[in-house]
């Protein structure tokens, strides 16, 4: 007995499929708009941008400034946090 391998195909069924098949329409939507995130004076994330924009300003301290505020919070959590292992239970 020899058997045929592989697939038959159903012609008139795969017609049919492609005839009832519905039209497809590409939804086309705009790109998402930026906006990078800041910390404001009360804490906060809010969009940098407009004229509360901390870019404002011929040199950027304010660039510094934030980056130094940010630089002395995480130094300052990184020596509480090796001085506060002892108590807190977690091994590292």
């Amino acid at each position: 007995m020899s058997r045929r391998r592989g697939f038959r195909w159903d012609e008139a069924n795969l017609g049919e499929i492609e005839a009832n098949k519905h039209v497809r329409q590409k939804i086309t939507e705009p790109k998402a708009p930026y906006h990078p995130m800041m910390h404001d004076t009360y804490g906060s994330l809010s969009p940098i941008g407009g004229s509360d924009s901390f870019l404002e300003g011929d040199d950027n301290s304010n660039i510094r400034l934030n980056a130094d505020a940010i630089r002395s919070a995480l130094n300052e959590m990184a020596s509480s946090s090796s001085n506060s292992n002892s108590h807190s239970g977690w091994t590292s």
